[in-house]
Parts: C-alpha cells; sequence; structure tokens
C-alpha cells in the first residue's frame, strides 16, 4: 500500500464526520427523518474509513470495519425506499448484518482467507443496494432523480463485490479507494437533493390534501348558506304577505273612522293619527322589503328601454310637489342644453324606486326654507341627473354605509321623520340593475348623482 494511501483515508474520514454532523444539524433544525438516516450512513461510513485507515494489516478489524458499511448501505437503502414508497424491513436487515458479521469472522477463523470471509460480509452489504435500486426501476412512478440515486448505489453495491479480491493488491487498493471516494462523494451531493425532492413532494401531497378538505367543507358550508338564504326568502316572503294585508285593513279602517263623515270626533293629536303614521311607516317598510326582495330573487327585472328622462322627472317633481310645499322646500329642475336626454331606463322603476326615493330623501333632510336641485345634463355617452341638497349633509363615516342592507344608516328628518333605511339601498340595487351607476358625496349638504347610459350621438 503506498505510503500516503493512509493519509488520503483519514482526510476522507473527515468529510465523512462533516456530512454526518451537517446531515444530524438539519435533521434537528426540520425534524425530517431521511437527514437522520443521511446523518447515519455518513456516521457509520467514517467508521468504516477510519478502521480501515488504522487496521490495514488487521484482517479481522477490517472486517468489523466493513460491518459498519453494511450500516451505511441499509441506511442509503431505507431512504431510496421511502423515496419511492417502500417499506425498508430495518428490524431483518439488522438481523443479517449481525448474522453476516459473525459468519464473516467465523470463515475467516476456519479458513484463515480474508478474500472470502470479506465476500460473504461484502454480498450482504452489495444485496440492499442492489436490490432496492433495481425495485426504484421498475417502479414507473420513481422520479429521476432517484432512479439516479440508484445508479450510484448498484456501482456502490458491485464495488463491495470487487473489493474482496482487490484488497491484497496495492495497486487494487489505490483504484479501490480512489473509486469508494469518488461514489461516496457522488452520493453525499446526490443524497440531500433527492431528501429536499422528496420532502417537497410530501409537502405540496399533504398540502394539497388539506385544500381539497377545505374546499369541500367550504363547499358544504356554501350549500348550507345557500339553503339557509332560500329559506330564509321564503320567510321573508311569507311575513311580508301575511303582514301586509292585515297592515293595510287596520290602516284602511283607521282612515275611515277618521274621515269627516265618521261620527267620532277626533283632535289633531290624537291616538288615532299616531297610530296611522305607524301604521304607514309599517306599510312602507313592507313595500321596501319586497321591492328588495324581488329585486334580489329576479322577479323584479327592469324592462330597460331607450327612453327621454325630462318628463320622467317633471312627473316625479309634480308628485312629490305636495311634501316640498308642506315642508316649504323649494323643489327647482334645470337642464342643461335642449337636447333630449335619452336614456336606456325602465321608467317605472326609474320614476318610483329611484328619483322618487332620492327626492323624497332630499325633502326629509332639507330645513324649511331651503332649495333642493335637481340638474340634468350629459356626459359623452351618459345620461347624469344630480339631486342637490342644502341640509346638514351625512356624517363621514357613514357615507360608505349609505348602500348597505346591513349597515344601520336610519336617520330621522330635519322634522324627525322617520325612515326605514332600505331606500338608498334599494336605489343602488335598482340602479345598477338597469346598468346606471350612482354616487354620493357630502360636504355643505349632499349630492347624489345618476348615471345611465345615453343613445349615441
Amino acid at each position: 500500500m503506498p505510503l500516503w494511501l493512509p493519509t488520503i483515508i483519514y482526510i476522507f474520514t473527515c468529510i465523512l464526520i462533516i456530512d454526518s454532523i451537517g446531515s444530524f444539524a438539519i435533521w434537528k433544525y426540520t425534524k425530517n427523518p431521511l437527514f437522520l438516516k443521511a446523518s447515519i450512513a455518513w456516521g457509520a461510513n467514517f467508521i468504516n474509513f477510519a478502521i480501515h485507515g488504522a487496521a490495514q494489516n488487521h484482517a479481522q478489524l477490517t472486517l468489523i470495519g466493513h460491518a459498519f458499511y453494511f450500516i451505511t448501505a441499509c441506511s442509503l437503502s431505507s431512504i431510496l425506499c421511502d423515496v419511492i414508497g417502500v417499506k425498508f424491513p430495518t428490524k431483518k436487515y439488522f438481523a443479517y448484518g449481525i448474522g453476516a458479521l459473525v459468519l464473516s469472522l467465523g470463515a475467516f477463523e476456519a479458513f484463515h482467507n480474508y478474500t472470502i470471509s470479506a465476500l460473504i460480509l461484502d454480498l450482504f452489504i452489495a444485496f440492499p443496494m442492489i436490490f432496492y435500486s433495481y425495485k426504484t426501476f421498475a417502479k414507473k412512478t420513481s422520479p429521476m432523480l432517484a432512479k439516479a440515486f440508484g445508479v450510484l448505489l448498484i456501482i456502490n453495491g458491485l464495488h463491495f463485490l470487487d473489493y474482496p479480491f482487490l484488497h491484497d493488491d496495492p495497486i487494487g487498493s489505490v483504484i479501490g479507494f480512489s473509486l469508494a471516494f469518488l461514489l461516496s462523494i457522488l452520493i453525499s451531493i446526490l443524497l440531500p437533493s433527492l431528501i429536499l425532492q422528496m420532502s417537497s413532494e410530501k409537502y405540496t401531497a399533504e398540502l394539497e390534501s388539506i385544500v381539497e378538505e377545505r374546499t369541500s367543507k367550504l363547499k358544504e358550508r356554501t350549500e348550507d348558506l345557500e339553503q339557509t338564504n332560500k329559506d330564509n326568502a321564503t320567510l321573508v316572503s311569507i311575513v311580508c304577505h301575511d303582514i301586509s294585508t292585515p297592515v293595510m285593513i287596520a290602516n284602511y279602517s283607521l282612515s275611515k273612522l277618521m274621515s269627516p263623515k265618521s261620527n267620532i270626533q277626533l283632535s289633531e293629536n290624537t291616538d288615532a293619527q299616531k297610530i296611522q303614521k305607524n301604521l304607514s311607516a309599517v306599510s312602507e317598510i313592507l313595500r321596501r322589503v319586497k321591492e328588495i326582495h324581488s329585486v334580489k330573487l329576479g322577479k323584479l327585472e327592469p324592462q330597460i328601454q331607450l327612453h327621454d328622462v325630462e318628463p320622467h322627472i317633471y312627473e316625479v317633481l309634480q308628485m312629490y310637489q305636495p311634501l316640498s310645499e308642506q315642508k316649504n322646500v323649494q323643489l327647482a329642475f334645470a337642464v342643461k342644453d335642449q337636447n333630449k336626454k335619452l336614456a336606456m331606463i325602465d321608467s317605472v322603476l326609474f320614476k318610483n324606486q329611484v328619483l322618487g326615493n332620492l327626492i323624497s330623501n332630499a325633502i326629509k333632510f332639507s330645513d324649511p326654507g331651503q332649495k333642493i336641485e335637481i340638474i340634468l345634463s350629459r356626459a359623452e355617452n351618459e345620461v347624469v341627473i344630480e339631486i342637490i341638497d342644502h341640509g346638514k349633509g351625512i356624517e363621514k363615516s357613514k357615507v360608505d354605509e349609505l348602500f348597505s342592507f346591513n349597515a344601520p344608516t336610519t336617520t330621522k328628518g330635519t322634522k324627525s321623520e322617520a325612515g326605514s333605511g332600505l331606500g338608498l339601498p334599494t336605489v343602488k340595487l335598482i340602479t345598477e340593475k338597469m346598468g346606471g351607476k350612482i354616487s354620493v358625496s357630502s360636504d355643505q349638504g349632499t349630492t347624489f348623482k345618476l348615471s345611465f347610459k345615453g343613445a349615441e350621438n
């Protein structure tokens, strides 16, 4: 054996111990059991080379060193099995290793032939690496990195079968060690990549399983919510229908009692008038709820056609003129040019649910003596209607919630007029159903801006 070979062997053992400590540190940090197996593989290989470096001329010790490489072979084969999804029988191979070492030492004592003794042990070392590498190639789903690792293990296993024949040859020892050194380096380079790929695929599979499970739960919950919404919609329909009739009858009966023809004398401040006012409020709320409910269910589909908006605005203003006069609020309508303002709207919904709501709101929040401006104009291919009041305005914190059905936006008017909080959400819902847009700004007073698609110029 060359004098420099033991020194090289010691250097290689240092590399192996670094690999072993590094793999162990990664295992401690990641808790990935494959890195623990790698650490055991490199640690056992370190002991093997250390013994070979110290006891080249002591046959029994070199055989014991080989026995440590059996641990390396099993650890590397076990990692390969984990990657391809095959169970590695660790306990069985541990028993095989002890048996092989005893058999090998016994053969040496009996025959004093190192080649035969080493060959017995090396057959057991080579078998798991070659056998499980073959299984890797036989399994079609094995990743390419695992197959490359299998090639290295097969070459490594075959190398151990030639070791007994090269051991006593100085040139053979150098060649054998050089090949072992090269294979160990290549395996140490490929092994972390293989483990990380396997961990990544396992993590991806677990993540996909979690996503699939949560998607399934979300789907079930969505179905439950849809069923709840259907049940709630049915309940709303029943309640609105069943309450509307008795409220209407009560309101009608009370109106008859309060008419001049009635024999019952009622003053202006009687409880009867308060009851009638509250019944009217309930009727209005029920009407709004039914409108919203119809739109959301798709039962109230806008009949959108091209209409001249100006006459419709005049009609609504005439409708609310008595209310504005009663409160001493002026309604001022201005048209910016003489061209017809043709817009794509449902005329009934536009007048009653949209413009009517906005003008009644403007009256509600205006003080006596103030003016409400309704401005009709055209901007590019849109018809724009602005409803401007000069009342107290809207708190900035409430502006974003005005059109929400869920936010509590009910506010009393300047003369304590009650509201349902459903008017503006209904306006937005129906405006958008007609393909229009609505926005609001509030500083000194409040401006609601409606825009609808106009006729092409």
